[in-house]
């Protein structure tokens, strides 16, 4: 496999997605079904895209379809919102939306909250432009499969380490390399590019495990002795397994410890994501970060951690004074060292295996904090009530509290446990023992002295203990382990596949074209059906408004009315008329008999007479018909086309 030359790393990524949340600053709408909310950073967002919203403090302007997901906030459902996500209605700047409610929201405005948008590129491709607007010079498509069409990224194009010098004593043989190569003794490489022997031997050139290191060698057992011609392209590349397992060396386990502190260490302006502490022993990306400064926002977490610092989400919205104290929640996710670069990407399933405490052998997704270090969420259980231990049949006895749980919980006494999320904060704790007193399947108890009344029941996580044992990743293992070996170094006699060979760069464009048809005056079924057909999907449907009236004329036996909108209706239909200060026009259903205009109709009526009160006279179709649509037909913005549709059956 051609090796990539040019510049790219794996900060410098040849598509880069979006942020996945950002805190809302401000959300409006007064006696209207259009919802406007701003975003404090750019929302990415497109006409047609998904996207959840809660923790306004409204219901209102809350699209939030699992409250222990988005927010914590369960069991008031009171902020829950309308239960599902909402579809973007349009986008009016780099960080301002808006969508549909599904009824007038008195509310005039509201000024937290957070958006989740769910579709990242990453998540979606096909329907995304696959590269950023800044230039790549060096994404390169490899074909050595003949004329097949496989796009493949960039991530097995390693880094290699270069060779300067070559020696063998008849047993091992050691190539001279620069300091810092990160390669460790047992890690499988491939040797490459040197040339030994008079017929230009590559004996040299061979893949296989370390014997040992040091700051500037790599030693390999072999009996090789060829006299070494060159060793200008001489490289060293470390190799990606696949299939088989990586081993875990370390591992810390959720709510091994208690929640610590730290104390901020320069002043954090606003809107950052990056702070620095005076500690960083003791965190894992997971844990949640208060303080008792206003500015860090409920639900905070940990996201990432470097060398005397940590990086939070959201960010911060003022900032945080220097010596500021900041308190970590108990961790809720094991974190795993692995002995090689582990190769894994954020939110990617695995299953860890093989450990000796049975706590550490957990299936779940991804969290990456470094090459060799991730962690995984350890699994939750929600608490449904609380009660007394001794008996009394009271909400606390002054001495435990027991907790009873949705689902089996697995405990005995003398585990060690972490509740959250319970309100008042007294019912949780970072680290508590379980009691005999009380223990069943679905109930356990702690030493806990809190007596007021629950106002929102939480969750919790069993310790995990000590990590103890040889772990691993399980990989496949249907073809057992095998090695890719990407080249040290571009060579068009070797890597002779077409793009190597003309010299090609770039994803071919096969993005497909989405174009949103025209369904007005469609039915309902119908409209869906166009959309589909486009291979498009719907969104929100809603119901039209009234139409108002602008004139009418009246005959003997004719009733003709118009306004400034379409009404999107045939002959035949059914329309109702009410409103109107002169009652002969308020003739209720009526069907209608002619169409003089597109914005006019005529209905058969008897009694109608005058124009007075035509303005307040207000018509509905009711022909099930659709009347707008969002986005208009022709665009190509959007894969969810939404629409509103008249009354009727």
């Amino acid at each position: 496999m051609a090796r990539d030359t040019g510049s790219y790393t794996t900060s410098n990524l040849p598509v880069t997605d979006p942020l996945h949340t950002l805190p809302v600053s401000a959300a409006s709408a007064d006696n209207t079904t259009t919802l406007s909310y701003t975003t404090t950073g750019v929302h990415n967002l497109k006409v047609g895209s998904p996207v959840i919203i809660y923790g306004t403090g409204s219901a209102s302007f809350n699209f939030n379809p699992d409250s222990y997901a988005y927010g914590n906030t369960a069991p008031s459902a009171t902020i829950l919102g309308y239960g599902t996500p909402a579809t973007v209605a349009s986008v009016t700047g780099t960080n301002t939306f808006t969508v549909k409610a599904p009824s007038v929201v008195a509310t005039a405005s509201v000024s937290t909250g957070t958006v989740v948008n769910d579709t990242l590129d990453s998540n979606s491709p096909w329907d995304k432009t696959w590269l950023p607007t800044s230039a790549q010079t060096n994404v390169v498509v490899a074909r050595e499969w003949g004329n097949s069409f496989p796009i493949q990224n960039n991530e097995d194009r390693a880094a290699n380490v270069a060779i300067t010098g070559v020696s063998s004593n008849g047993s091992q043989v050691t190539f001279t390399v620069g300091s810092g190569h990160g390669l460790v003794a047992g890690q499988f490489v491939s040797v490459q590019g040197i040339v030994s022997g008079s017929y230009g031997s590559n004996a040299y050139n061979f893949e296989g495990s370390i014997a040992s290191t040091s700051a500037t060698t790599i030693v390999f057992n072999s009996t090789v002795t060829d006299a070494v011609t060159s060793y200008t392209n001489g490289a060293i590349v470390s190799q990606a397994v696949i299939g088989g397992v990586k081993v875990i060396s370390s591992a810390v386990g959720a709510v091994a410890y208690a929640g610590s502190t730290s104390t901020t260490t320069a002043t954090t302006a606003a809107a950052a994501t990056s702070v620095s502490i005076n500690s960083t022993s003791s965190l894992v990306v997971g844990m949640a970060v208060t303080a008792t400064v206003a500015t860090i926002a409920t639900g905070t977490v940990i996201t990432a951690i470097g060398s005397g610092t940590i990086t939070v989400n959201p960010a911060l919205s003022t900032s945080v004074a220097s010596a500021a104290v900041l308190t970590f929640s108990a961790s809720t996710s094991n974190q795993y060292v692995t002995q090689q670069a582990h190769g894994l990407n954020a939110g990617q399933d695995i299953a860890i295996t093989g450990a000796s405490n049975p706590n550490y052998n957990i299936k779940g997704s991804v969290n990456v904090v470094n090459t060799k270090t991730f962690s995984v969420k350890v699994p939750t259980i929600k608490i449904k009530g609380v009660s007394g231990t001794s008996g009394t049949g009271v909400v606390g006895d002054g001495t435990n509290v027991l907790y009873s749980t949705d689902i089996t919980h697995g405990l005995v006494a003398g585990d060690k446990v972490a509740i959250t999320a319970m309100a008042p904060a007294g019912y949780n704790t970072a680290n508590g023992t379980v009691i005999a007193a009380g223990l069943s399947t679905t109930a356990f108890a702690i030493a806990n002295t809190t007596a007021t009344t629950v106002t929102a029941f939480g969750e919790f996580v069993k310790n995990s203990g000590t990590f103890s044992g040889t772990a691993s990743i399980a990989g496949d293992k249907g073809w057992a382990a095998t090695y890719a070996y990407p080249s040290g170094n571009l060579d068009p006699s070797i890597d002779d596949h077409d793009r190597v060979a003309n010299s090609e760069r770039g994803y071919p464009d096969f993005t497909p074209s989405y174009t949103t048809p025209n369904i007005i005056g469609l039915t309902t079924t119908n409209a869906i059906q166009r959309i589909r057909a486009a291979g498009q999907s719907t969104g929100f449907i809603q119901f039209s408004s009234d139409i108002t009236a602008t004139t009418v004329a009246t005959t003997a036996t004719t009733l003709t009315v118009t306004s400034g909108t379409a009404h999107n209706l045939s002959v035949g239909d059914t329309v109702n008329l009410s409103g109107s200060s002169n009652t002969t026009l308020n003739i209720g259903d009526a069907v209608v008999s002619a169409l003089p205009s597109t914005v006019s109709f005529t209905v058969l009526a008897s009694g109608c007479t005058g124009t007075v009160g035509a303005t307040a006279l207000v018509f509905r179709p009711k022909n099930t018909v659709v009347s707008a649509q969002s986005p208009a037909a022709g665009a190509t913005t959007a894969t969810i086309v939404g629409f509103t549709r008249n009354y009727g059956i």
